[in-house]
C-alpha cells in the first residue's frame, strides 16, 4: 500500500514539473510559434492560386513566387496609396499643433516678460524709495 502511495506522488510530482517546463518552453517559442502559425495560414491562403497557375501548366514553384511578388505588389501599391492620401492630412494635422504651441509659448513668455518687468519696476521703485528716505 505504502509504495502505490509513494509511486502516486512521484508520478503526479513528475507531471506538475513537466506541465510547467513545457509552458516555458512554449513562451520561449511563442515569437517563433507566432511566425510558423502566420505561413501556415498565409501558405494555406494562396493555395487556391498556385493551383489555378498549376492548371495552366505553370509549376508550382513559379506559381508560388508569382503570387507571394503579386502580394507583395499589392501591399506596396496599398501602403503607398494611403501615405500619399494622408500626408496632406498629417500636414494640416502637424501645422496647427506646431502653430498652437507656438502661440501658447509666446503667449506665456509674454506673460513672463510683463511679470518680469514689472518686478523689476516694483524693485527698482521700492529701491528708489528707500533712498528718499535716507537723510544726508
Amino acid at each position: 500500500m505504502r509504495d502505490r502511495r509513494i509511486t502516486f506522488l512521484i508520478s503526479g510530482l513528475l507531471l506538475i514539473v513537466a506541465s510547467v517546463l513545457s509552458i516555458v518552453v512554449l513562451w520561449q517559442l511563442q515569437s517563433l510559434l507566432i511566425i510558423l502559425m502566420i505561413s501556415v495560414v498565409l501558405a494555406d491562403s494562396i493555395s487556391p492560386l498556385v493551383e489555378t497557375a498549376e492548371r495552366w501548366h505553370i509549376p508550382r514553384w513559379l506559381g508560388t513566387i508569382v503570387v507571394y511578388l503579386t502580394l507583395l505588389q499589392l501591399v506596396r501599391y496599398l501602403i503607398s496609396t494611403i501615405t500619399a492620401f494622408s500626408k496632406p492630412v498629417l500636414k494640416r494635422i502637424c501645422s496647427h499643433q506646431h502653430q498652437s504651441k507656438f502661440n501658447s509659448i509666446r503667449a506665456s513668455s509674454i506673460n513672463c516678460s510683463s511679470a518680469s518687468i514689472a518686478r523689476v519696476g516694483n524693485i527698482l521703485t521700492s529701491d528708489l524709495t528707500v533712498d528718499h528716505n535716507i537723510s544726508i
